[in-house]
């Protein structure tokens, strides 16, 4: 429960001290509950990440999350490169060995082997989950008004807050210029948070539990969820809300 998280959290100091006790979506609404604690016990206003300390992050006012109540992001497949094949599901996407025979049109990424999730937001807080590869992906969000055609760089100046992991070595966040990040911060499972009204994008380490970037940023346009790919062995998936993995705690589960 979430009193437990706090119970348990409380006397916690950074996010890197989180116990691994279950493979669970209740991973990140705890790195949230950890911020919320934080500030109550006055901690200072701004929390460098010791595996990131470029990043001050600065979340106030946040509320209890819980990725039970992560959003239910679908894929627009009228948003995906030509080369990429979106599931029968709108879940999950990889890139295919051909290009395929679709309508073009502003909305289509033909350049970049990305896609656009059907539904953007405008306000609120919001979560979700994607289960990633090993070698190359892109995460993160667009703002309404950005290009998507052709090779333009996909970064803050043109309007996107992404994450990449690229030929399985370079993970950097892309701003302008780019943020390397370590390789170690590289996660299989991304949890990505957008609080609106605090102009804030953050990715975390869904499996360590443990922060990886933020973005600051004042918003003031619809943001579009965005997803991108070149593995062709392996899916880019949205998590479902709701479901759990295997628990990995050696008795009954002291996340429950």
């Amino acid at each position: 429960t979430i009193a437990w998280c706090v119970q348990r959290l409380y006397s916690v100091v950074c996010i890197s001290e989180l116990p691994m006790k279950c493979d669970t979506k209740r991973g990140a609404s705890c790195i949230l509950v950890l911020h919320v604690i934080r500030k109550q016990k006055g901690r200072g206003k701004k929390y460098e990440d010791p595996q990131n300390k470029q990043s001050a992050l600065k979340f106030s006012n946040i509320e209890l999350w819980s990725c039970d109540t992560a959003e239910d992001v679908i894929l627009d497949p009228d948003s995906a490169n030509p080369e990429l094949l979106i599931s029968t599901n709108e879940k999950s996407m990889r890139c295919g060995l051909e290009r395929r025979d679709v309508p073009c049109c502003n909305g289509r990424f033909d350049g970049w082997w990305c896609a656009a999730a059907q539904e953007g937001y405008a306000s609120g807080r919001h979560y979700w989950e994607v289960e990633v590869g090993q070698r190359d992906w892109r995460l993160g969000v667009a703002k309404a008004s950005a290009v998507r055609r052709g090779f333009r760089s996909l970064n803050t100046d043109t309007g996107y807050l992404t994450l990449r992991l690229e030929r399985g070595k370079d993970l950097k966040a892309l701003t302008v210029p780019a943020t390397s990040l370590p390789l170690t911060l590289a996660p299989r499972k991304v949890g990505v948070y957008l609080d609106y009204e605090q102009g804030q994008l953050s990715f975390y380490n869904v499996d360590k539990r443990s922060h990886v970037y933020t973005f600051n940023d004042k918003f003031t346009e619809e943001l579009v969820p965005i997803f991108g790919t070149v593995e062709v062995l392996q899916d880019l998936l949205i998590r479902s809300p709701g479901v759990k993995q295997r628990c990995l705690c050696p008795g009954p589960c002291l996340w429950s």
